[in-house]
């Protein structure tokens, strides 16, 4: 059952990456948009190299993994109803 939710959280996850870089050139223009782009590429390779310290500082903590992935979900979860916060609305007249 653990094997299948891995399966099913990691094909949801590869899923949202096109979509999610559609987002900089939605929201920006130009010159803007690349330095969006940029500044994503920034936060990811920072989160990239901080998330195994704090993965294993929580397991050290907790005596296993499942709190630092509940954790990584919670802020997934987060960060996709924030970017949710960012549609655009329809007016109604």
């Amino acid at each position: 059952m653990a094997f299948i939710s891995l399966i099913i959280a990691v094909s949801g996850t590869m899923g949202c990456i096109p979509v999610y870089w559609q987002l900089p050139n939605a929201v920006l223009a130009g010159s803007a948009a690349a330095i969006g782009v940029a500044f994503i590429n920034s936060v990811a390779n920072l989160a990239g190299f901080g998330a195994p310290f704090m993965l294993g500082a929580l397991k050290d903590a907790s005596g296993n993994f499942q709190s630092g992935l509940w954790i990584i979900a919670a802020l997934e979860l987060a960060v996709g109803i924030w970017i949710l916060s960012f549609r655009k609305r329809k007016q109604i007249d």
